[in-house]
């Protein structure tokens, strides 16, 4: 079967969410293969609301027939097994990180950069951009298009969700813990998160900057243009899903506020819940984490002008990591792949 579309580290959180955004839009479960590293004998995973897809160990696994491998577990079994894959004939869809730095791999999100997929060939991959560049760079599209963006800012406030299902599992064990009175040492985070807001610490001794805050800024570049300078920061905070962002963006000339919003407002792939600016002001349009878990649009709630340079904007912007910044990221790219970059049965460009 040419479409069949395969999803290792299916057992974990965003390996789950991937398999349950397949199922949503409608992907048959017989073209579905769900693998992870370690099974046990009738080991299957929920798909959809009415079906089941069995778990198969990754190591016995013949990708042949598969045109898309979506790798939602760790960078070192993506590097391992998704030239295994590629070889075999499938595409790579790697949300794990592992192929972003690789040259000639595109970094690619359907609604803001489609034509970057047009380079998949290259290593027969492509890499997701990381969840909190997904949340910006969506944000920033309708404003880039009104007037280009050349500067931002962005102090990430990263859920545990994006550190995986373990990580969420700590956050739960250690509040609980601390109700009861008993105390444990952390082991997915380097303190403790329950109640708690942890800095990262830093990869560059030369910036002071992590990896991933270098990445996430990097991936704003691949996705909207290299001529904008961004700079992150990110802090994990005692949220299991959600990510939310605070953005100063600045622009090329002066941008009129009214118009930023009726930008934004028009995307379809947003949700603006911030008032119009000079209106009435709105109590409740500061939108939550806990508010757009499972929602694909990227939520806007605050749209604030800075008075001491008018062509400064700040956002407040909250999205759903695991489903809009990941799951739902790496489907988009797999369907358009087999949509209009692929040839049925072949596994090739239609050109070629």
């Amino acid at each position: 079967m040419a479409d069949v579309i395969a999803v290792i580290g299916a057992a974990g959180a965003a390996g789950r969410e991937v398999l349950q955004v397949l199922a949503a839009r409608g992907t048959g479960v017989e073209r579905v293969r769900a693998l992870e590293t370690e099974v046990q004998r009738g080991d299957a995973l929920t798909y959809g609301d009415d079906h089941e897809v069995p778990l198969v160990k990754l190591a016995d696994f013949d990708f042949a027939g598969v045109a898309i491998a979506i790798f939602a577990g760790l960078p070192a079994i993506a590097r391992v097994h998704g030239p295994r894959a590629a070889a075999a004939g499938a595409v790579v869809v790697d949300m794990t990180g592992a192929y972003r730095s690789i040259d000639g791999v595109p970094q690619a999100l359907v609604p803001v950069n489609p034509r970057a997929l047009r380079a998949w060939s290259r290593h027969r991959a492509v890499a997701c951009p990381p969840a909190a560049a997904v949340a910006i760079a969506m944000a920033l599209k309708p404003l880039h298009a009104l007037v280009p963006v050349t500067a931002l800012s962005a102090t990430v406030l990263q859920s545990v969700s994006g550190a995986g299902k373990a990580a969420m599992d700590e956050l739960f064990d250690q509040t609980k813990d601390i109700f009861i009175g008993n105390r444990r040492d952390p082991e997915q985070f380097p303190k403790q998160i329950a109640f708690n807001v942890i800095g990262a610490e830093a990869d560059d001794a030369a910036t002071g900057r992590t990896r991933e805050e270098h990445e996430i800024a990097g991936a704003i570049g691949a996705l909207l243009g290299p001529a904008i300078a961004a700079r992150i920061i990110t802090a994990q905070v005692p949220v299991f899903i959600g990510d939310s962002i605070a953005l100063s963006v600045t622009f090329e000339r002066e941008i009129d506020p009214a118009a930023a919003w009726a930008a934004l407002h028009d995307d379809r792939d947003l949700a603006v819940t911030a008032p119009v600016p000079g209106g009435e002001a709105d109590q409740d349009a500061a939108t939550t984490p806990v508010e757009i878990v499972g929602e694909a649009p990227v939520y806007v709630s605050r749209l604030l002008s800075d008075r001491s340079d008018a062509r400064t904007l700040d956002l407040w912007i909250v999205a759903d990591n695991l489903h809009r910044g990941q799951a739902l990221t790496a489907v988009e790219i797999a369907e358009t792949l087999l949509r209009d970059h692929l040839t049925p049965r072949l596994g090739t460009t239609p050109e070629a």
